[in-house]
């Protein structure tokens, strides 16, 4: 019961933001459109941004930490999940959480850098720190960029771009 009542507030609030801008949308009237209490919203929430990180947990975090393919083929399907729902998630950035963001990102790239760069390897040096961290920090950026743009997403233009983001920094993916 308890994950059906977070779906359905979750449910709501991705309709609710089809028609009216996040900041405008507030706890009373998303329960009033989910037809609940006021006080089912915080028995499981905080406020609305912490709905927001609860949909980019369910929707984004657990589809990529169950993503196994090679290096370039989960930051393809990142950037692939990113654009089947791009408008929702530039409202997310949009809705000032530029910390959720950050930090979400950066628990997403962070042990795929270290995976990549640094395999097997339980502790890193200070260069090598700074290497993960100064790599997670682009990625991030990156993807902001992107979910920011009205650039349309190729999938094969995107293939090639990693590739050769790879191949500068003399990295390949293991075939």
């Amino acid at each position: 019961m308890c994950n059906n009542t977070k779906q359905k507030i979750a449910a709501t609030l991705r309709q609710m933001m089809k028609k009216h801008p996040f900041q405008k949308i507030s706890v009373q009237s998303l329960m009033d459109e989910t037809n609940m209490k006021r006080q089912s919203f915080y028995y499981h929430f905080q406020d609305t941004r912490d709905v927001l990180a609860w949909i980019c947990r369910q929707e984004l975090e657990k589809k990529l930490e169950a993503c196994q393919a090679p290096f370039s083929e989960r930051i393809l399907y990142a950037l692939q999940l990113l654009n089947e729902d791009r408008v929702f998630y530039r409202q997310v950035i949009n809705a000032a959480m530029p910390e959720f963001v950050q930090e979400f990102g950066e628990n997403i790239f962070r042990p795929w850098i270290i995976q990549r760069l640094y395999p097997g390897k339980s502790q890193l040096t200070e260069n090598e720190t700074f290497v993960v961290s100064f790599l997670t920090h682009a990625s991030v950026n990156y993807f902001v960029h992107f979910v920011r743009s009205r650039e349309p997403f190729d999938p094969e233009v995107a293939r090639e771009r990693i590739a050769a983001l790879l191949g500068a920094l003399g990295l390949s993916d293991p075939v």
